[in-house]
């Protein structure tokens, strides 16, 4: 096991986000240097096979951001397989995922996290769809009813009793991220499922909470594909629980740049 080295580690999973991480990085900049809860923090950013301009971004903030690190490497893997990545570097006592286009302010950071440190739950979603959630910008029509549908699929299929298992804002405690990404199987946007199903059979608490969010039009998420993937995975981990049991691993080919230290995935 990792010893707990920071307070606080985060991690984003970035995709060709350069029209977006550089606001990103300032937000969580401000509020981690203005806040007095975590007194040694890290940022991780997962560069997932980017072909646009967000390495080079993201380098130039390590020169003022010295507790920011990047884990690059070549070809584009999937959000799980970024996610996991990220995880399997941090140090925190508390850790977070979070989309890079910050639709969850990051603001929220501080009152969904008191829920992991006064030990009342292990895992925090942030959900749009709790009573006092706040939708700032909506989705559109098509969207919403996608969403509806794949949530209600997923409760019925996979039992979890949760309204919103995608929002891409939750914590952990850091013990039990890493224990519960390290045998992540999915590498595409299902891995959420995957992680909670986990969750729940591993006995861990896990809270819903309700959060602000703001729609990206500019999302790289393809709703009718990725639901159709995301239904797809439901029903496997449904039929064939034991598939849990298969991992997947970095290939001979994977090779993981940790900045300033380079590490050739095994």
């Amino acid at each position: 096991m990792i010893p707990c080295q920071k307070d606080i580690s985060i991690v984003i999973p970035a995709y060709n986000e350069a029209e977006k991480i550089g606001a990103a990085l300032s937000a969580i900049q401000e509020l981690l240097c203005r806040q007095d809860r975590w007194q040694t923090y890290e940022v991780i950013v997962t560069v997932d096979g980017c072909i646009d301009k967000t390495m080079e971004i993201v380098t130039e903030r390590c020169r003022t951001f010295p507790q920011l690190r990047i884990v690059s490497y070549q070809n584009n893997r999937g959000k799980g397989f970024a996610v996991k990545t990220g995880v399997a570097i941090t140090s925190g006592a508390l850790v977070v995922f979070m989309d890079a286009d910050l639709s969850t302010p990051i603001t929220e950071l501080l009152r969904l996290s008191a829920v992991i440190e006064n030990k009342t739950a292990d895992l925090v979603i942030g959900s749009r769809r709790m009573s006092d959630s706040e939708i700032l910008i909506r989705q559109p029509w098509h969207r919403r009813v996608i969403g509806g549908c794949l949530s209600l699929f997923t409760r019925m299929v996979l039992g979890l009793r949760f309204f919103d298992t995608q929002c891409g804002f939750k914590l952990f405690n850091g013990g039990v991220a890493r224990n519960l990404f390290a045998d992540l199987n999915c590498p595409h946007f299902g891995f959420d499922l995957e992680i909670l199903f986990r969750a729940r059979r591993r006995g861990y608490r896990i809270l819903e909470m309700g959060v602000s969010w703001r729609d990206n039009p500019s999302s790289s998420v393809r709703p009718i594909r990725d639901s159709i993937r995301v239904l797809a995975f439901a029903c496997k981990l449904r039929l064939n629980p034991l598939s849990l049991k298969d991992k997947f691993i970095f290939s001979d080919e994977t090779v993981l740049t940790v900045y300033p230290e380079i590490h050739h995935a095994k």
